[in-house]
């Protein structure tokens, strides 16, 4: 879950009851919070870049997250549920690990989509 906001949304409805079904069935659910990847910003779907969102910021809105998502997953048993953050293993990244994934997305393809077309077009930023 992406922590730009305090609050999931109708979006989040599906995957939160079918995890929760699974959850039933004896699987556990890992909960993945975005808060590194907050940081940076997604620019998916969307005609701007996202403001920097402060780190106290992103860390109430997990908290906000984790207490909405106990109304519908199974939250008290660690059999069945986990809570991951990306910050675990991207904050440890070293920069040379960082660039050879960078390096898997060439120009071209990241300019062939139509939301960065629109920014070009409309002579907004893009951001390396």
């Amino acid at each position: 879950m992406d922590v730009t906001a305090p609050f999931l949304h109708l979006g989040h409805a599906v995957n939160l009851w079918m995890m929760r079904r699974l959850q039933e069935e004896g699987h556990k659910a890992i909960f993945l919070i975005g808060d590194f990847t907050t940081k940076i910003g997604d620019p998916t779907g969307r005609s701007e870049t996202r403001p920097i969102i402060p780190e106290e910021e992103i860390k109430k809105n997990a908290q906000e997250f984790i207490k909405q998502v106990s109304t519908i997953l199974i939250t008290d048993d660690p059999e069945v549920f986990e809570i991951k953050r990306n910050s675990e293993w991207f904050s440890r990244m070293s920069t040379a690990e960082f660039i050879s994934l960078l390096s898997m997305i060439t120009h071209s393809r990241l300019i062939s989509r139509d939301m960065f077309q629109k920014r070009v077009e409309e002579k907004g930023d893009l951001y390396a």
